[in-house]
């Protein structure tokens, strides 16, 4: 990481260059009533009405429960947490790190003037804010507890009804992805979800999230999810491996998309062997949004024809 050195912080100041040698550093005094370990612990936490007095009490399980508890802290006074640098001992283990508040920092001069962007800058949110936590490891408890809490702003809050659309702050929960979801499987379209949530919700800013995070999970969830076509094949595969007499083939393109794709269970050859040639096209496949029509063909059978 560099210099261990932490910066100065304004009105609270970070002691001496940590060297990672010691942890004698005396923490908070690890009652089980200030033990935050899951969502569940910052549930019952009025972050509201905390001070800092009691702020500096709590311990936490590891890091990511300490910064969530930053964050929810933030969620309730206006603004966002956002990560920071860590400090390693000389074993290269995390023994501390640095949790900011998201309008730290400043954007630099040639990105603000710069004329070759196409598009307009977006609004400043940075302004070199200086509040921070320091959140440091007890070697001894393996606890990590609060080193330094700056809660000194240089700028005004987001107004209560608008602090849970921060972007650190919007989520949507598994339920409100399944509503999504399944609403999409019905034709209807996000801004409408949206409109629908809100509505439920008494509000969009009751909502927690909007539209771009809505079309960010739709993008998510298409990625990760398998395709029609490799769908297809994998039926066809399952087929074959309860069907003796299941013949297929496939052809792809260049790009690895599907182009043809042809397949016989053995009902069919059986029927072929009773009824003779079939042949049928059914026009309506150009209907859907592959636009590809559909054949199916059945002569003498040799393996080698082809549906499309």
């Amino acid at each position: 990481m560099g210099d261990n050195s932490l910066p100065n912080s304004g009105t609270n100041s970070y002691e001496d260059d940590y060297e990672g040698t010691n942890d004698d550093d005396a923490g908070c005094n690890f009652e089980n009533e200030t033990s935050v370990d899951s969502v569940a612990d910052l549930e019952n936490i009025n972050f509201k009405e905390i001070s800092i007095e009691e702020v500096m009490r709590f311990h936490f399980l590891d890091r990511e429960v300490a910064f969530m508890f930053y964050n929810w802290y933030g969620c309730f006074h206006g603004f966002a947490a956002r990560k920071s640098r860590v400090i390693r001992n000389i074993k290269g283990e995390v023994v501390q790190q640095i949790f900011l508040c998201h309008r730290e920092g400043v954007r630099e001069e040639k990105y603000i003037n710069s004329t070759s962007r196409k598009r307009e800058h977006k609004p400043l949110s940075r302004c070199g804010c200086q509040a921070r936590v320091v959140v440091h490891i007890d070697v001894s408890c393996e606890r990590w507890y609060i080193k330094l809490f700056d809660d000194e702003h240089n700028h005004s809050f987001v107004e209560q009804k608008f602090e849970r659309m921060l972007p650190a702050h919007r989520k949507m929960s598994e339920y409100d992805k399944y509503q999504m979801n399944a609403m999409r499987k019905a034709g209807i379209g996000t801004s409408r979800i949206h409109g629908y949530c809100a509505s439920q919700a008494g509000g969009y800013e009751n909502v927690g999230y909007n539209r771009r995070d809505m079309y960010n999970e739709q993008f998510k969830r298409s990625r990760c999810s398998i395709s029609d076509a490799e769908q297809a094949v994998d039926f066809l595969k399952d087929m074959s491996s309860r069907d003796d007499m299941m013949f297929w083939r496939h052809k792809v393109n260049v790009d690895g998309s599907l182009r043809h794709l042809f397949w016989c269970d053995g009902v069919s050859r059986t029927d072929y062997s009773v009824f003779g040639d079939v042949l049928a096209f059914d026009a309506t496949y150009k209907k859907i949004k592959y636009n590809t029509p559909f054949s199916y063909e059945n002569t003498e059978f040799t393996g080698e024809k082809n549906g499309q």
